[in-house]
């Protein structure tokens, strides 16, 4: 697996605000296994003109949990179709890990950012933010694994 193993790795970036609009799910129990089956039936059937990519994109629940969402990046104010989510995040600055496995592994790896490589860096995450994997329009690579970048916001 080739991920981002080290501080060395990461690359400091700041986004201004977007809107994404796609399928969304609540997780409550944190058991990804809902993010997977939404994956499986994805992309929809329509695809934004200036499409680039996928982004997931999840966010805290006040209640406990977390909301994700997997989709497109749209101009502000786009209204999401049925059975959709449309949400406007705002701008912020991100350290940003290239990622490179298999799709479980993709968690172990947000972990290890909290826990080891973010404090190895120096670097604080905002808390209660949202975090941003984007996806290349070919994720998988010819051995079958998924490629993306891991946005965390850090103040």
């Amino acid at each position: 697996m080739d991920t981002a193993q080290t501080a060395t790795e990461i690359r400091i970036e700041k986004l201004p605000p977007f809107s994404i609009v796609g399928p969304g799910v609540e997780i409550l129990d944190n058991n990804p296994a809902p993010i997977f089956e939404l994956w499986q039936n994805f992309p929809p059937a329509e695809k934004p003109e200036s499409y680039s990519g996928v982004w997931g994109v999840c966010w805290d629940r006040p209640e406990g949990g977390f909301h994700y969402v997997a989709g497109f990046v749209v101009p502000h104010g786009t209204k999401a179709p049925e059975g959709q989510i449309a949400r406007t995040f705002p701008g912020a600055k991100y350290a940003v890990f290239p990622f490179k496995g298999a799709p479980p592994e993709m968690g172990k790896l947000f972990l290890r950012i909290y826990k080891e490589i973010l404090p190895a860096a120096g670097l604080k995450p905002v808390p209660q933010s949202f975090e941003i994997e984007v996806y290349p329009p070919e994720p998988m690579d010819s051995e079958g694994n998924l490629i993306a970048d891991l946005y965390v916001a850090i103040e």
